[in-house]
């Protein structure tokens, strides 16, 4: 019998404005993360993703709407909640004395964490940070800073993360490392709610994305379903010996809409996708050398600035 999968996180209808700005800075948002997603959260700055991870860590008041953890209310049952959420922000100046040992303990001890010296040594070494664990935090680099800041979010053993742009400000090497451990806690049961920039890591870590602009949820699925809201043609890029003849053959045929030949290849733009099986019999009957054929879809980037353009057009 299988498992029902539970939702880790469900707002409904979400609202907030500040005195002084005229437009809401979220409004009437709603989405779900399941139990054991990674879901990415994207959006140009100021859209409003910093401010909704603040108001479901509880640290700012919603105006409307309905926020759930693991079927907890954030209004009623605050308390519950934060024994099972927990936040990592991005690098931010961690400029304390304290070494990270001392660091880690006095998270503890505001965390109320049971057994907190066995929990600092599990996030210690979760996060590879025992050979620094005597150091001052304001000696340490900001791939490090990043990495205490998460051993401290994984004291309380969260069931929910929220993640705001952990890899922000570090260099190449470290933001593949923090990726990996991210990609790590997953498989250990971790959900986890990422805001992030970097469209190749969403593409790397997750699962399901929601784009915010300017308050708004204005798409929400997995990557190739985000991706197919600004396929305007349906397109394959053939990479083969005879870029001619194959453009000749391919373009009698009634599906294809139009193809052309270029250097090393030809790309062939059909009705749907469909066809692609019937162009590859076609080729594989002619004996032709064809080196590859791919798909031609547009990068998260493309499909990003396309989508947040036409929402901002249509105000």
């Amino acid at each position: 019998m299988n498992k029902t999968i539970m939702n880790a996180l469900s707002i409904q209808n979400i609202t907030k404005s500040f005195p002084g700005v005229k437009k809401q800075i979220i409004n009437n948002i709603s989405f779900s993360i399941k139990e054991g997603e990674i879901y990415g959260l994207l959006g140009p700055n100021g859209a409003g993703k910093t401010t909704l991870i603040s108001i479901i860590a509880g640290l700012l008041a919603k105006d409307t709407g309905t926020i759930s953890v693991f079927e907890y209310d954030i209004d009623k049952e605050p308390q519950k909640i934060k024994q099972i959420l927990n936040v990592v922000p991005g690098f931010s100046h961690v400029n304390s004395s304290l070494s990270v040992d001392e660091f880690l303990e006095v998270y503890a001890h505001l965390y109320q964490v049971k057994d907190w010296k066995k929990e600092r040594e599990n996030v210690l070494r979760r996060v590879e940070l025992k050979e620094k664990r005597s150091t001052q935090l304001k000696e340490l680099s900001s791939g490090y800073k990043q990495r205490v800041l998460l051993a401290k979010a994984l004291l309380t053993k969260p069931k929910l993360l929220l993640m705001d742009e952990p890899t922000v400000g570090l260099d190449i090497e470290i933001a593949i490392k923090i990726r990996a451990l991210i990609k790590e806690l997953q498989t250990q049961g971790y959900t986890i709610l990422l805001t992030t920039h970097n469209m190749l890591e969403v593409e790397e870590l997750c699962d399901r994305i929601g784009l915010i602009n300017n308050g708004k949820l204005i798409a929400e699925g997995t990557i190739k379903e985000i991706k197919k809201l600004v396929v305007e043609r349906n397109g394959i890029e053939i990479e083969c010996e005879n870029p001619k003849e194959i453009k000749a053959m391919l373009g009698k045929e009634g599906y294809v809409t139009e193809a052309k030949a270029l250097a090393t290849g030809c790309i062939v733009y059909v009705k749907e996708y469909k066809h692609i099986k019937e162009i590859m019999k076609k080729i594989a009957a002619r004996k032709e050398k064809v080196y590859s054929i791919a798909i031609m879809e547009p990068t998260l980037e493309e499909t990003f600035i396309k989508l947040t353009r036409k929402k901002s057009n249509r105000k």
